[in-house]
């Protein structure tokens, strides 16, 4: 895992171990490996489609609610 020891989250950055566990925010993270292939690049998932995962939640959760006016 690679983080952004700029991000507001990690500061002050003197701090940086407690802040990961206590107060890191999602935009922190910049990248991430497992078994040497990237899941994680500039804080975006590479291996997911997120078109796909709309049009699936799309389908799914269709007549929850009215449609919008």
């Amino acid at each position: 895992m690679v983080l952004d020891l700029d991000a507001l989250s990690l500061q002050p950055p003197g701090t940086a171990e407690k802040q990961v566990v206590y107060a890191m925010q999602p935009e922190a993270v910049r990248r991430v490996l497992v078994g040497g292939e990237p899941i994680v690049e500039d804080g975006r998932l590479v291996r997911v489609d997120d078109a796909r995962i709309r049009a699936e939640v799309a389908r799914v959760t269709a007549g929850w609610l009215p449609p919008p006016r």
